[in-house]
């Protein structure tokens, strides 16, 4: 018994040392503004990178294409700007860690992936009026839109020390 015990405690802090990634999703359902509701669906994914059991960086990636109904979230002036968008991304980065890959890092990210970071604050704050924004603790992430005048179906990042990694839009 002495024998599995010690066996089992190195084995667990050898697993300590792992750099993963792990993927998840979360979905907003239903929106509204202004009185008007809808029901379609706002899918997010989420990568998180691991270092052993400590978070280093946790994110999560929603593209809002141009017929969802989410569209209605962006102000007058802020749908001008995205006609020229053939890829909408919001990108949600987790603040309460102290990260070595800093949150300004997913811009340079998504830049790699020619997206350009837009200013959005109308959509922004319709999405933290969401009921979904407060059941899944989202207050804890900052919210970025991103546009790309291309046509991308998914994201590879970058992250220093880990595998590339693939996120499908």
């Amino acid at each position: 018994m002495k024998i599995f015990c010690l066996l089992f405690i190195l084995l667990s802090c050898s697993s300590m040392s792992e750099k993963q990634v792990m993927s998840g999703q979360i979905r907003l359902d239903q929106g509204r503004k202004v009185g008007e509701v809808w029901n379609d669906s706002l899918s997010l994914k989420r990568k998180t990178w691991f270092h052993g059991m400590k978070i280093e960086f946790d994110n999560y990636f929603g593209h809002i294409t141009k017929d969802s109904k989410f569209m209605n979230w962006f102000g007058e002036a802020e749908l001008a700007f995205f006609n020229d968008c053939s890829t909408i991304v919001l990108s949600l980065t987790n603040t309460n860690f102290h990260h070595v890959f800093a949150n300004h890092d997913i811009v340079n990210q998504m830049s790699l992936n020619n997206f350009s970071k837009i200013s959005a604050p109308v959509f922004i704050k319709n999405f933290k009026l969401h009921p979904e924004y407060r059941h899944w603790n989202l207050s804890m992430y900052e919210p970025k839109l991103f546009c790309s005048t291309q046509k991308i179906n998914s994201l590879t990042l970058s992250i220093p020390s880990y595998e590339k990694t693939e996120v499908r839009l």
